[in-house]
């Protein structure tokens, strides 16, 4: 992973063909020693967009940046294969994964973050599919009855959403 930069002159060139959390391939691009003053990661190199740069939305690639149970920041990517299965799985859930579970993982350290690197025996497991992933999925979750003279209703709120409602994480709740 590698930082890259862009002169305030070429963004209304470039700007039209980046969006946010999308990976992208490069070609004719410069690379320069990283200015120690503005680093933004433990690279010492960088990229420098020009006018000449040429590159193109790489769909056959995921990477997502996980913030784990102890605000531990892992980042995962999927290449090819593995990329198109796991755009697979999550459409047939329809909706997002409140668990995803990986093994057979090759972790690095990269830009000091755990770097999770799919291999060809990785396997994605989402929520429910697992034990473990049962487990976690449940031990985020509150429920909370409401009733009054006109009816009743559970309301199920995951640590997220109870957070934003309580300013309290869920695991606080169940061990109450």
């Amino acid at each position: 992973m590698m930082p890259a930069t862009m002169n305030f002159n070429r963004l209304a060139t470039h700007m039209p063909n980046l969006k946010s959390s999308s990976v992208y391939s490069l070609t004719v691009f410069d690379v320069t020693q990283c200015n120690q003053n503005y680093r933004l990661s433990d690279s010492v190199l960088i990229i420098h967009f020009s006018d000449s740069n040429s590159f193109n939305e790489d769909k056959n690639r995921v990477m997502a940046t996980i913030n784990m149970e102890n605000d531990m920041y892992v980042t995962m990517s999927f290449f090819d294969s593995q990329a198109v299965k796991m755009h697979n799985q999550q459409e047939k859930m329809r909706g997002d994964p409140r668990v995803v579970v990986a093994t057979s993982v090759n972790p690095k350290m990269v830009g000091g973050h755990l770097f999770l690197n799919a291999t060809s025996g990785t396997h994605i497991y989402f929520d429910k599919e697992t034990a473990v992933g049962e487990s976690f999925f449940y031990i985020y979750r509150v429920e909370m009855p409401v009733a009054d003279e006109t009816g009743e209703a559970l309301f199920v709120c995951f640590d997220g959403v109870l957070t934003k409602l309580h300013n309290m994480r869920a695991l606080y709740h169940l061990n109450k």
